[in-house]
This record gives C-alpha cells, structure tokens and sequence, in this order.
C-alpha cells in the first residue's frame, strides 16, 4: 500500500514536472522586449504607445522616465511607436533582440494630420475651416497657477485675461454686450459637456489640452452660448498600456508684489502742516482740522515711524501636489488623479484649500458597445476671517506704537484723534476667535456616457452630466476692543447656497472617406438643459460666545433672513456637416436651434447658421515649384450666435417690491396696508441678443515647418443687446428689460511659431508669438440716443469709456494777482466759477468760456486695449529647459484710485491730501514745489475735480512666467 501511494506521488510529480516544461516551452514563444523613447532632444517621451504592428491588441505605453517593456508574441517582426506631434517609428525586431536601446521619434512636420477638437467631435486639422487654437498641457505648465484662466495669458492671439479680485476674467475678441462686459465670457466645456462653476474647481494638473474657438464659423454649433468664444477643456483619460504613476510637488512663496510706498512718521506730520499752509493760502482758514495729537507729537519727537504693512503682511506659502495613476488594457481604460492644493494669505490666518479628486473609465463591452464615466469631486476651504486690514495698515498714523510698554498690543493706536476708534490692523492677528469667516464649497461633476456603433462609420452617443455645487460661508465678528465692545454689538450670518443642472444629449456622427477623395463627417444632435439654483442667508446679533461663532444664530436676535429661487431650461437641435475633397477643398455647414426658457414666450426660439470654406492652396500643382511652402491654406467663414447673459429667468414675468410700500385709507397713518408696486414691467417681445462674424485666414508653413503661423481678420454685428429701458415716472414702473441697442467689432490677429534652433550640439530654442488688434464700438444705444452719460456709453466709441473733465496741471502762483500779508492767494483768473486758487487742480475748459462745468467733460479713454501679444521663449540644453513667457496689454487707460479719492464720488484713497489719514507717498504742490502733478494739501478742503488724477496709461509689458 506504501509502495502504491509512492508510485503515484511519483507519477504526479513527473507530470507536473511535465506540464511545468510544457508551460516553459509555451512561454519561451515570446519574447520580452525593452527600450527608451525620447524627442530629438533626448527630452523622454511619456504615455508614447509602443504595440505590435501585427496585433495591435498587444500593447504598452512608456513610463515617466520614457521607459517601456513588452512582450510580445514568437514571430514578431514589426513594432511601431506612436507619440501625438510626433511622425511614427516602425522597428524592426528579431527572436534575438532584446534591449532597443534609445529610440528617437522625428516631430511630425505635416501639421495638417494633427486631430484637433471642435465642437461635439474631433477633425483633422486639415479639415477645419473654422478658427481653432490648441494649447497643451506642457505649454500650459509653463506658467504654475491653480487657475488655468492665468495659465492662457498670452497663449493665444484674440485671448485676453484680466486679473481681478474675484480672479481672471477672460474674453476672446472683445466685448459685445453694451453695460454688462461680463456676459461676454467664452462658454467652457468640459470633456464635452458644458461647465459653468468657478474655474478653479478644475485642476490644471488633469487638463490634456484646451482647443479654443474662435469666430462665429467655429462657435455657432453652440448656438446661444457661442457669442463669447468657447474652450474646450479635455482632461487625461486612460491609455493602453502597462500602469503609469505620475508624482509632482510643487512649493513657493507668495511675496506682496508691488507694495504701496506711504508716508512715514517725519513725511505725516509735513503733510499736516502742509495741509494747514494749503489751508491758509487757499482762503478756507488757519484753525487745524487735523493736528498732530498729542501722542503723535511724543512720537514724532521719539523717532517713532511704525510702517503697519511691515508688521501686518508676510510671505505667504503655496503647497501643490498631484498625483496621478493611468492604465489600460484593449477593452478598459482606467485614469485617476488626486491633487492637494494650499495657500497661505499674505495676511495672518487666511489661507485656502483646495482637493480635487478625478476618475475615468472607458470600457468596451464589445465591438459595438462601449461606456463611460468620468467624475470630478472638488472641495475648497477657505477662512478669511482677518482679511482686509492692508488697506486699513496702510492709512493708520505711523506716529504711533503699535505695542503697548508692558508688550501688549496697543488696540487703538490713534486714541485722541478724529478716527480715534479706529482699530490696531494687528488686532485679528492677537484675537482670531473675534474674526470668523469660514467657507466650505463642494462641486461635483458627474458624466456618463454610453457609445454604440450599429454600423460601419456610424456612431450613436449618448451622455448624461450632472453638476451640483454648493457653499456654505459662516460668519462672526466678535467682540474687539474697538468698534464692538459689548455681546449685543456681536454679529454673525450664515449664507448657503446650492445649484445643479443636468444635461442630457444625443448625438449621432457618420464619418467616411469613399471613392478615395471624398470624406465626409455629419453630425446631428439633441440635447436638453435643467438649471436649479437656491440661496438663503439669515443674519443675527447679540452671539453669547466666540464658541458659538454662527453655529446657532438662535442664541442671539435675528435681524434678517433673505433667500432666492431660479430654474431655467434649454432645448437645442444641432447638425453639422463637414466635406473635405482630395485633402484640398473644405467645406463645414452647421445649423443649431434652441428654445431658451428665460424670454417671451413668443420669441423662445431661434435658429444659428454658420458656413466655413477652406483651401489647402499648397496641395495645388501649381505649388509645386515653391518647395519651402509645407503648408499654404486660406479659410473663409460666417456664422451668428448669441448671448441671454443679460437677462434673468424671470425678466419677462416683470418684477414687484414690497418694501415700503403702503396704501392709506381714510387719511390717517393707522389705516396704511401693505401693498406692492411694478418694479419692472412685463416684456412680452424679449427675445435673442444674436451677434454675426464674418472671418478670412491665411494659415502657413514654411520652411520644413520650422516657421508656422496664420492671419486672420474678422468683423462682428451685435444687435438686440438686451438693456434695461428707463421708462417715465408716470408708468409707475422704473424700467423693462428690452433688446436695444446694437456694437460692432473688428479685428486683426496674427499667430507664429518657430524653431529658430533645432538640436545644434545638444542645444534647441524655439518661439512662439501672438499679437491681436481689436477695435470695438457701440452703433445703437437705446431710443436713439447718442450717449448714456452716466454709464459711459457713447455712439461711436468703445463699450466702455471714461467721461470726465480732463486734467492739464496745476494752478501757479503766477496765475493768481496775488497774495495779501495774511498769507492768502487771490484767486486765479481765466477762471470764474468754480474760483479755485493756486495749488489746485486745473482742468481743460474746453469750450474757453471761464466756466467749469458738464460741457467740459470728455473721453478720456477706454479700458479695451487695442491690441495684446504673448511671447513664449523656449530653450533647451541637454536635460535642462527654460521658459520664458512674456504678456503685453497695450493703449488702454486705467485708474488709479489710491491716487484719487473717495470723497470724489468715486472709490479711492479717503480723506487724500487733507492730513487726516496717512496716504501714499505724492508728488503734491506747494509753493517750494510747484509741480503738475498733484495738488497742494488743504487740511479745511478738498480741491475740486479731484476725479482727474486716476486717470493713466495702463499699458504694460512683462514676463508673466520664467521656468527652468
């Protein structure tokens, strides 16, 4: 029995042994190879495909370091390398090759094979007519931002970005919109969906690539939204291939760019007693408004000169980490990112945080079906509670300690003067439990998609996104030692508010290329839209305890609760036609209609036409002798689109107040009963603000495409712009909302990019520039009239203008008869009303008559520049690079306000040239310094017109970003 079981344990050891060799003998028909892919320039080339050119199924992709390893099966003969921008490599392997060593792969120079993304789709450059610029991720990276809107800052011609406080503004070929510059903003559409959240919920680090269409023939088949130019953000997907890891960090110091110079203690206390001279001198009295109080004159005599800002603004920190994880096999692409992002304010305990998390997957079910989901989940924290005390810092009195002897801050370092209260900027360092401000945001993006192809060339699509976001911002400010100093002063607030929109689209593409020549790519879609947006706010004072900052408004008094509602829809059909013969002759037809829920009933829809033509003249016989043109292509197109930005859900339905307003009965007060008025009446007309474009481009390569560019120009007709028309006080209503007024724009845009160097002893540089010339204007404004004043509207002229009297200098000592004993100047002649006295500002009288008034004002300027370039600079030496990126805004004006003031009517520095606050570091008259360029301080009285001095070139130059 022994012998029996060890004659069978040795039996199934000979077969395993047997089927181990078998195993081996099958394993032994592949082979495993490896290598290195790289550019001319040794750079590595990561995500590079590497598969067999026999079995496509069997493939990989290189690593970070541009590394692959494959195996691939006996017999193999051909490999072919595959990287976007670059032209193919086919290797050839053997049973005996192993290590390939460093393949390199040429810069595909053929530009017009490049896939770019228009709208719903993708197209061959080469059949494009429309106008699409591509910036990629690596151009991108070039400037470090978590706003990708700062990134595109002199990327692209016709592209302008406007840093503001709530963040960059963009437009791509002016403004359109007359008195609402922000409906004018492109339509950002992300991974094919629109997105309509803060720019900053999309990590820079996940983009792929931004295609932007420009002119009316690009954007029209995204009919009302199209007006203002589109992006269309393409985020990573997985790739075919072994699993790739990427890992960067990033860490910087944010430092206070450009700090405002002000007076110090010595210069503070000179402009008083300037101020009190002005006084004199000016014939407003010589009893000081704002001495010296008596701890500043100690100070002043200690050598005492507190610079606030010093104190209050240090180096902030920026913390940027991504990490992202893509793979795929023939059927199933899997990408994954996650990014942490934080910021540090320049000012204490503000900073923000940012986490993005994304996710997509690809999958094919079979030759037929495939699905889809790609999810973006972004939550940002930010706390500003002790925010805004720059300004505050910066027109303290600097004749003042800002601690107390014993150490202890001084909380009122200016006690004994006008603005005695005013409280130390280093208070919300000291007590940051009395400055709460607390905001959490989540957004949310959500697409599925499903794909199935019946037939050859056809393929039916369809996606649904859904979007949800919301905010939630507490509030507390608590006792301070300053402005509140009892529990019933405390205030707290919570706002909330939330939207989704879902989206749901059909979308059907035939694309084929029969009888050899002809190719042909139709499109034709459905889609729909639910917008839902809520909001609510409840404010409340008397809060019993920093602990409770706004978490339970209950334990104090409410004084206020407000809340909004808004839901909208839309509707749209769309189809697309491209046809492109022998590679030479483009033509693009689109047409969209949509039904928009926010206008009249009778006027919801409307119908979007474009017409695109191209010609690819280098492909004609007749080019043939003209060997250093790649490329020679003129496009020709037009289109119309539209915008109902300016209008809100409701317009139509008209609007009634409530708030104060009553209906008496019988003559006495206590018979009054609530009653509602028209705020704005009913319009029953509203319909689309749709704006035409006509465009020429020449696009060219020369030179085995080492110099690329294009020129293009373009004319643009905006009509029924939507604005509110101010009715007459006897219609009981203030205004209605109609579609008046119309603008009008043109423009030139030139782009190159050059290999100016190509790989001379390891050494690479090349360019790339842009500049674009726009020139908008207003044609019709509402009811015919030539101007709205107050609006700086004008017939004839830019959008946006600067209407105001115009400063030539300041008024001398020589323009005035004289001065008495006193001290006292005369008036000045020339000039009889308003008087004004030496050391105040003069202004033009334009029409000479002595008299300075409304029929003096004039343009200005305008805030539009008239043209913008960008100028990227690349180098590359060995496994070093540099960039250099270089953005220019040229001949617009801009204002200055710290140099104006506040009590101007305008926003600007308060109190300016009376002594009573610290105030920047000017160039202001006085009779030992008859300048031109600021006013002689009065410490009884602001000079006239002090609007003027804000005014200045904001043209600039300068290098946005520098790389190595």
């Amino acid at each position: 029995m022994e012998k029996l079981k060890l004659i069978n344990c040795w039996k199934t050891l000979l077969l395993l042994i047997c089927m181990s060799l078998f195993s081996g003998t099958i394993f032994a028909q592949g082979i495993t190879i490896h290598g290195h892919v790289a550019d001319n320039n040794g750079e590595p080339l990561i995500g590079a495909t590497v598969k067999v050119k026999a079995s496509p199924s069997t493939a990989t992709t290189t690593n970070i370091s541009g590394d692959f390893s494959l195996r691939v099966p006996s017999g193999t003969t051909v490999i072919t390398i595959s990287f976007l921008g670059f032209t193919p490599s086919d290797i050839t392997i053997n049973s005996t090759s192993g290590n390939l060593g460093s393949i390199k792969l040429a810069p595909d120079n053929n530009s017009l094979s490049e896939v770019v993304v228009v709208g719903y789709g993708t197209l061959k450059r080469a059949d494009v007519t429309g106008t699409v610029a591509t910036v990629d991720a690596k151009s991108l990276q070039e400037v470090p931002s978590a706003n990708v809107f700062d990134q595109l800052k002199g990327k692209v011609a016709g592209l302008d970005v406007v840093s503001g406080a709530n963040g960059p503004a963009i437009t791509i070929r002016g403004n359109r919109t007359i008195g609402n510059p922000g409906a004018d903003a492109p339509l950002i559409v992300l991974d094919g969906e629109p997105y309509y959240n803060f720019i900053e919920n999309i990590n820079p680090n996940d983009i792929k690539s931004i295609d932007v269409l420009k002119g009316a023939s690009a954007t029209a088949i995204y009919g009302s939204r199209g007006s203002g130019g589109v992006l269309l953000i393409t985020t990573y997907r997985g790739r075919v291939g072994q699993t790739v890891t990427s890992y960067d960090s990033y860490y910087g110091i944010d430092k206070l760019e450009g700090q405002l110079k002000v007076l110090n203690g010595q210069q503070y206390a000179q402009l008083k007693q300037d101020a009190i001279a002005g006084s004199i001198l000016q014939n407003n009295g010589a009893s000081p408004l704002y001495g010296l109080t008596a701890g500043e004159s100690a100070a002043l005599a200690a050598g005492v000169s507190t610079n606030w800002a010093d104190l209050l603004i240090k180096p902030a920190m920026t913390w940027d980490q991504n990490l992202r994880v893509s793979s795929g096999t023939e059927n199933t692409q899997v990408n994954v990112g996650l990014s942490y992002r934080k910021n540090t304010g320049l000012e204490p305990y503000n900073s923000a945080e940012r986490v993005v998390l994304t996710t997509a997957v690809d999958h094919k079910i079979n030759k037929i079906i495939k699905v889809g989901v790609s999810t973006s989940a972004s939550l940002r924290i930010s706390d500003a509670g002790s925010s805004n005390q720059l300004g505050n810092a910066e027109f303290i009195t600097p004749l003042a300690n800002p601690y107390n002897a014993d150490g202890t801050l001084n909380f009122l370092p200016w006690a004994g003067s006008t603005d005695g209260t005013t409280l130390n900027p280093l208070v919300p360092s000291v007590i940051p439990s009395s400055y709460y401000n607390h905001t959490r945001g989540f957004v949310s993006n959500s697409i599925i998609y499903g794909e199935i192809k019946p037939v050859d060339h056809l393929t039916y699509r369809y996606s649904v996104n859904y979007n949800f976001s919301q905010s939630l911002q507490g509030v507390y400010n608590g006792i301070n030692g300053g402005s509140i100093l009892t529990v019933a002063k405390t205030t707290a607030s919570t706002t909330n508010n939330y939207s989704y929109r879902l989206t749901q689209e059909h979308l059907l593409t035939y694309d084929n290329t029969f009888a050899g020549k002809n190719h042909i790519n139709i499109i034709a879609g459905f889609s729909t839209e639910k917008a839902h947006t809520e909001n609510s706010s409840i404010n409340a004072t008397g809060i019993p305890s920093d602990a409770n900052v706004n978490s339970n408004l209950g334990l104090g008094v409410f004084t206020s609760d407000n809340g909004s509602y808004s839901e909208t829809g839309l509707i749209s059909y769309l189809a697309r036609l491209n046809y492109a013969f022998d590679s030479k002759y483009d033509l693009t037809a689109t047409i969209r209609r949509d039904g928009n829920s926010e206008l009249s009933a009778a006027h919801q829809w409307t119908t979007y036409p474009s017409i695109g033509l191209g010609w690819v003249i280098s492909r004609e016989d007749f080019m043939k002798p003209y060997g250093f043109i790649d490329n020679l292509k003129l496009r020709a197109g037009y289109g119309q689109t539209s915008t109902t930005s300016s209008a809100s859900a409701y317009n139509t339905l008209g609007q009634l107040a409530t708030s104060g307003i009553t209906y008496q009965y019988g003559g006495a007060s206590s018979g009054d009963a609530a009653g509602v008025r028209v705020t704005n009446l009913v319009n029953n007309a509203l319909g689309w603000q749709t704006t035409s474009e006509y465009n020429l481009t020449l696009d060219f390569a020369v030179l085995k495409s080492r110099l690329t560019g294009s020129i293009e120009v373009y004319s643009q007709k905006t009509n029924g712009i939507i604005l509110p028309n101010v009715l007459p006080p006897t219609t009981g209503a203030a205004s209605q909302t109609s579609n008046l007024g119309s603008s009008s724009n043109r423009g030139l845009e030139i782009s190159l990019s050059s290999i100016n160097i190509q790989n001379l002893g390891g050494f690479s540089w090349s360019s790339d520039f842009n500049i674009a010339f726009s020139r908008e204007r207003i044609d019709a404004l509402p009811n015919g009239s030539p101007a709205i004043i107050n609006s700086g509207e004008f017939v004839g002229q830019p959008l946006s203008v600067i209407y105001d009297l115009r400063k030539i200098g300041i008024w001398q000592l020589a323009n005035s008869p004289g001065i008495s004993s006193a001290g006292v100047a005369q008036p000045v002649t020339g000039q009889t009303s308003p008087l004004q006295y030496p050391g105040q500002i003069r202004v033009q009288d334009v029409d000479n008559n002595g008299i300075i008034n409304a029929s003096d004002n004039q343009i200005i300027g305008h805030f539009n520049p008239n043209y913008t370039f960008g100028f990227t600079n690349r180098f590359a030496y060995k496994n070093f690079d540099l960039s250099i990126v270089i953005q220019a805004r040229m001949g617009f004006t801009t204002t200055v306000p710290y140099v104006s003031s506040s009590n101007s009517g305008l926003q600007g520095w308060q109190y300016l040239n009376l002594g009573r606050h610290n105030q920047p570091v000017l160039d202001y008259w006085t009779p030992n310094n008859p300048t031109n360029a600021f006013p002689e301080p009065n410490d009884q009285f602001q000079s006239q017109f002090y609007s003027t001095l804000q005014y200045y070139d904001g043209s600039f130059i300068r290098a946005k970003s520098i790389n190595l």
